[in-house]
């Protein structure tokens, strides 16, 4: 399928279980869970992008990307596009046990580091987005969060949330934390 153009409708994953996540073996080859594609050069392809994605992991999310590439092997979730402006409504929600970067992590919290915050925070620029935590660990702000949107950041979790860093909109959008959520609302 040719990932040019424009794509939309809503995509949903919903698992029990756990969600590995991994790049390519080679450059510009990626794992998208949205709308969109790069072209040869790496670049995000031109098109409207739009429609919510919604991503429910009942275990862990591992997003890695493969040992034997760069950085342009790369795992994004939600809508890739080619100017911030181009993409029409486009929520995402993920809501996950776990989350970590590497297979040797225990991926019973939800740790917010800056390889998550450059790849995920670009979502925000098209619509709502809520991320939520539901594993024993909670979730941890690790590094600086920041971002200009209009649209509103929401972060749930069914224990606690630790910010050891600042979650900040330098827009109009609104950045809510819910720490002893029941898991399914909001």
């Amino acid at each position: 399928m040719d990932a040019a153009g424009s794509h939309s409708g809503h995509l949903a994953l919903s698992l029990d279980g756990d969600l590995d996540v991994q790049g390519g073996r080679d450059d510009y080859v990626f794992a998208l869970i949205g709308h969109g594609g790069l072209d040869s050069d790496g670049h995000p392809t031109a098109g409207q992008r739009a429609g919510a994605v919604d991503i429910k992991v009942g275990g862990t999310t591992t997003l890695t990307e493969h040992p034997d590439t760069s950085d342009a092997s790369i795992w994004p979730l939600g809508h890739l596009v080619s100017t911030p402006g181009e993409a029409g409504a486009g929520q995402v929600r993920f809501i996950t046990g776990g989350l970590r970067y590497d297979t040797e992590s225990a991926g019973d919290e939800v740790l917010l580091t800056d390889l998550f915050v450059d790849r995920f925070a670009p979502n925000l620029a098209h619509g709502n987005v809520t991320l939520g935590a539901t594993g024993a660990g909670g979730m941890t702000v690790a590094e600086r969060f920041a971002y200009e949107s209009n649209h509103d950041f929401t972060l749930l979790s069914t224990r606690d949330i630790r910010f050891d860093a600042g979650v900040q909109n330098d827009g109009s959008g609104a950045v809510q934390a819910v720490s002893g959520w029941d898991g399914e609302t909001g």
